[in-house]
């Protein structure tokens, strides 16, 4: 595995917010390009736990507030978007225009 993917592994385990993580990976990747090979490290996964485990809980707890209030919003708009798209339809079944038109052709006839 290349130090590129050790790394979207990595960040695939922190869920903190982007800088935070950011400034994780850059650490994590210096070390690499010091010269740590791969194999010496961790699993992914196992590091991964192990960055979240230095970060203070108040910034994960917050972060994962924020993720579940950005959720509940989505889906609220999704909601509200879908009762619109319902109501609208409703709207036009109700107020269905029928439209007949009639041709009338005159021809003249005499009556002799």
């Amino acid at each position: 595995m290349g130090c590129e993917a050790y790394l979207k592994e990595v960040a695939k385990g922190l869920e903190l917010p982007k800088p935070l993580r950011r400034q994780l990976l850059d650490g994590l990747r210096q070390e690499l390009e010091e010269g740590t090979c791969i194999s010496e490290l961790e699993p992914p996964a196992v590091m991964a736990a192990q960055l979240m485990e230095s970060v203070d809980s108040g910034i994960k707890a917050r972060y994962r507030r924020r993720r579940r209030y950005a959720a509940r919003i989505t889906i609220a708009a999704l909601i509200v978007l879908l009762a619109v798209v319902i109501g609208y339809f409703a709207h036009l079944e109700r107020t269905q225009v029928v439209r007949a038109e009639e041709h009338i052709t005159v021809t003249s006839t005499s009556y002799e």
